[in-house]
C-alpha cells in the first residue's frame, strides 16, 4: 500500500487504504484476514447514525 493511497486518522493511525470501486472513492480495510469496502455515505452514517443521501464535494479551483 503507498503512502498516498492510505488514509489515516489526524493522529496518524491508518484505517484503511483509498480505492475506486464503481466511479467512487472508498475506503477499503483489512481485519483478521477479511477484506470490506465502505463508501464516504457509509462511514459518515455510521458515524452520525443518520442516513446519508449524498456527500456534495467541493470543486477544486484548477477543475472548475
Amino acid at each position: 500500500m503507498s503512502e498516498a493511497d492510505k488514509i489515516k486518522t489526524p493522529s496518524g493511525l491508518t484505517m484503511g487504504k483509498r480505492v475506486m470501486k464503481h466511479g467512487k472513492p472508498c475506503m477499503e480495510y483489512r481485519r483478521e484476514g477479511h477484506t470490506d469496502v465502505m463508501t464516504p455515505e457509509v462511514v459518515v452514517e455510521r458515524i452520525t447514525g443518520v442516513k446519508v443521501k449524498a456527500i456534495i464535494y467541493e470543486a477544486d479551483e484548477e477543475s472548475a
